[in-house]
């Protein structure tokens, strides 16, 4: 391999480029203040200070959820700082350096105002939504007196003929009995709802029965049909039937079943009623047996060829029969008139 030849500046032209750098040093010198006076540092000092004064105030500001005002003292900052930084004596890598600090500062610290003022905002909603008051126990026994006395008069239109009504039934009993995620049940809030003995009014399933089981309701004919009553109308003489049972036994006990897999106890009934079907809300879809059960097959009865109708809302209206016996018998107090159950 053969030797590299290095190549050398020309003297000529090292001095022509030496000349050229000591002439950029000399215009430099002579646009830069040789010192600065005392005066001079007195000032840089109070501009430096009232700088930071300005984004101490900011930051006070934004902490107090002074949002705009915050604003206001870091775009000032950034002003006096833009204004009264020595430009001459910076180099261009200096200069871009600090105004994109400065604006990468300013950014930051109005995006965080910003940011922190959002997050105390729903902080606070939050806690004063957590932050509900308790009814007093006045206030919940005419709450019971209300729903009662809607109840009544739901039974009595039911009576007359009005079958809808079941579904305001089942909103005034998913009220008294159904605890939620977002608060309990009436009763529940009141302590009322394990002590209560309810009558159980469902007569006992044969044993080996394949027919549905329809232990609330009854079968009425009149007029050529076929229709289902509630059990307490066939009570002879108007003498209730039915054992007495704990509230978990009696809200729980299966009450519709036609040992398919359709299968309701009162809790599940007054939900799906309430819940789904037009007592508290309509759902965007129903339960698939509460469909067969209210939509197509019913107790399994049948009349004229066609399906019986209504034994959820026949059924409804015998479970607010049993809760006014077990409130009449235990807590009249909270019956506001006289009227059917």
């Amino acid at each position: 391999m053969g030797d590299k030849k290095e190549k050398h500046k020309s003297p000529s032209k090292m001095s022509r480029l030496t000349k050229r750098a000591e002439e950029r040093k000399n215009i430099v010198a002579e646009t830069l203040p040789q010192s600065h006076t005392v005066g001079q540092k007195l000032l840089l000092l109070a501009e430096g200070a009232a700088i930071l004064f300005l984004l101490g105030c900011g930051v006070t500001s934004m902490t107090s959820g002074h949002v705009y005002l915050a604003d206001g003292f870091f775009l000032a900052a950034t002003i006096l700082f833009l204004w009264r930084c020595p430009w001459p004596e910076l180099s261009r890598k200096q200069g871009f350096i600090a105004v994109v600090a400065c604006v990468f500062i300013v950014c930051i610290g109005i995006s965080g105002n910003h940011y922190l003022n959002y997050y105390s905002s729903n902080s606070k909603t939050k806690s004063v939504a957590k932050q509900k008051i308790p009814p007093t126990t006045a206030e919940l026994e005419e709450h019971l007196r209300e729903q009662l006395h809607f109840l009544r008069w739901s039974c009595q239109y039911f009576d007359q003929g009005r079958e809808i009504e079941a579904k305001r039934i089942a909103s005034a009993l998913h009220i008294l009995f159904v605890d939620t995620e977002e608060s309990p049940s009436l009763l529940s809030q009141m302590r009322l709802r394990d002590e209560i003995q309810f009558r159980n009014t469902g007569y006992d399933e044969a044993p080996g029965n394949l027919l549905t089981y329809t232990g609330l309701v009854g079968l009425h004919f009149s007029k050529g049909q076929w229709s289902y009553v509630p059990m307490f109308q066939t009570f002879s003489e108007g003498i209730p039937q039915g054992r007495i049972v704990p509230f978990e036994t009696w809200w729980h006990m299966i009450i519709i079943d036609d040992h398919k897999g359709m299968a309701f106890t009162r809790e599940s009934l007054v939900k799906a009623v309430a819940e789904q079907d037009g007592g508290v809300e309509v759902a965007s879809g129903l339960d698939p047996a509460y469909v067969e059960l209210a939509r197509k097959k019913g107790g399994g009865w049948q009349t004229g060829g066609k399906t019986i109708p209504a034994i959820e809302l026949h059924s409804i209206r015998e479970i607010a029969w049993e809760v006014m016996d077990a409130i009449n018998r235990q807590y009249p107090q909270y019956l506001k008139e006289e009227g059917a159950m």
